[in-house]
């Protein structure tokens, strides 16, 4: 129902229909198993396979480096990092608390058919990456590691009562120690031949006989139930997600405690009514989160500026060529001021910081208010776009009068237009998807496709205009014009849907 224009034919009873979720939970699960040999492709592939045909120019034969990096990546670090039982805490918790099904049956289950997985998974690209034989032969060890790495964790926890790899600092050194394995020996061109070893029948021997034992320690282990008391918690299930909901709103949170008393004086703002004083209150409050990315971006250009100035004082020869790549940089600044827009993590913050709360009321949604809220903050949020771009104003017109041609001052006009245009036209843009979209939730997440798709086309877009081939002047007047046809497109847009889309999710 997501789906623009398409979500409106599908029924709201559509959901009621048992026998099409199967259909789909079928089709789901096929593309997911598919998924899986693509899968296992690309780490072999991006983790081991390059690597090792850059590392054997210097100390040998591909496939040796290649099973070296495997056996650390996936006989060690694996097996030391990773178990089944912690894999999905939040599937865990949802088959043993909420489906009553047997946490040592499940557990067991878990086990044995990722395993299974695994090794179907692995068998097609160890066999094209090193031989049949070969590739039959540490697919098996794999798997055979992996049951004994289950059985020293299950064997820990039984003695010590702890379940490592839930332990943050454990798994930064098994991690570290792993990489560091993997990567530095045949950096440092040590190859330790550890192929001779896993090939021999009498090893292969050993781990299966070793994940017999291991299997059937698994399968007599009596404390699942135990474990499942632990990891199957609300707090466990959902810490990941609460994880990733507070990453992403990180850096646009604020630490009230830390807020000085001017900060919060509201008295400043008698004079303001409705919500432009709402939005004075807020910019002032916030004012120190939202400048910051501001500031950092003024001096990085004061500083990249001081250094071509320096340097064209430095070498004069070089004035030319900066007088022609200057006329030539028109379409770059398109793609510059959209990189260095901050429109996207203010409102970001206003969500986090404002709307979140205040969307819960009908009145925060109705057309007037949605217009005077984004009026409001439209006018602030432009204000933090074009200090960055007047500094690059400043700063080329620093450049041009290090060169000395100060006729330049007056052929750069329509570009400063331009650069000062462009800031306004993104600080609009992001604005105005943040209404019409509202990507965000009220478990702080970002839910939209249709949002990461319009960013996506947006980022090309710029990415695109690198290659334009058009002058200064014309270029000018492009962006002057579309801006100002943008914005009044934008305030329209904004009256007529954000009423119906701007709300909480």
């Amino acid at each position: 129902k997501k789906i623009p224009i398409l979500g409106k034919k599908i029924p709201e009873n559509l959901y009621g229909k048992t026998n099409i979720k199967m259909i789909l939970g079928i089709i789901f699960e096929i593309l997911s198993f598919l998924f899986g040999f693509i899968r296992k492709a690309i780490y072999i592939g991006v983790m081991v396979l390059i690597p090792a045909m850059y590392f054997s120019k210097d100390i040998g034969n591909t496939k040796d480096i290649a099973v070296q990096i495997f056996f650390f990546l996936s006989f060690i670090l694996g097996p030391l990092e990773d178990t089944v039982v912690l894999s999905d805490v939040l599937k865990s918790f949802n088959m043993i608390r909420l489906m009553r099904v047997d946490s040592r049956k499940y557990f067991i289950g878990q086990i044995v058919y990722k395993r299974i997985l695994d090794f179907i998974y692995f068998i097609p690209i160890m066999v094209i990456v090193f031989s049949p034989l070969k590739g039959m032969i540490l697919s098996i060890e794999f798997i055979a590691i992996r049951f004994i790495g289950e059985l020293v964790h299950l064997f820990i926890y039984d003695k010590l009562k702890v379940l490592l790899p839930s332990k943050a600092m454990y798994n930064v050194i098994i991690i570290v120690l792993g990489m560091v394995l993997a990567y530095l020996l045949p950096f440092l061109k040590i190859n330790i031949s550890i192929g001779n070893w896993l090939y021999d029948y009498r090893v292969l021997a050993l781990l299966i006989i070793l994940s017999g034992i291991s299997l059937k320690y698994i399968f007599k282990y009596k404390k699942f139930k135990e474990i499942d008391k632990i990891i199957c918690t609300k707090a466990m299930a959902f810490n990941g997600q609460n994880i990733m909901a507070e990453a992403t709103f990180a850096d646009v949170k604020i630490d009230e405690k830390k807020m000085k008393s001017e900060e919060l004086n509201s008295n400043i703002y008698e004079s303001k009514k409705g919500y432009e004083y709402l939005n004075a209150i807020f910019f002032r409050r916030h004012r120190k989160l939202l400048s910051r990315a501001t500031r950092n971006i003024v001096i990085a250009i004061m500083i990249i500026s001081l250094a071509i100035i320096g340097f064209v004082l430095w070498k004069p020869e070089v004035r030319e060529d900066v007088i022609k790549v200057l006329y030539k940089t028109a379409p770059l600044w398109i793609f510059i001021m959209y990189s260095i827009c901050t429109s996207q993590k203010i409102c970001k913050a206003m969500f986090y910081n404002c709307d979140v709360s205040l969307l819960r009321y009908g009145y925060y949604r109705e057309g007037n208010v949605i217009i005077a809220n984004f009026r409001a903050r439209l006018k602030r949020i432009i204000i933090f776009n074009v200090i960055p771009a007047l500094a690059i104003c400043m700063g080329i017109i620093g450049i041009i009068l290090s060169v000395g041609r100060f006729s330049m001052m007056l052929e750069m006009i329509p570009m400063f237009l331009s650069i000062i245009c462009l800031s306004c036209f993104f600080s609009i843009h992001h604005l105005v998807l943040y209404y019409v979209i509202q990507p965000y939730t009220a478990a702080l997440k970002v839910k939209s496709p249709l949002f990461s798709i319009i960013n996506s086309l947006t980022y090309i877009g710029c990415y695109m205009c690198l290659n334009l081939d058009i002058t200064s002047y014309l270029f000018s007047v492009g962006v002057i014009i579309f801006t100002v046809i943008y914005m009044i497109i934008a305030l329209i847009v904004v009256y007529k849907v954000a009423p119906k889309t701007f709300k909480l999710r």
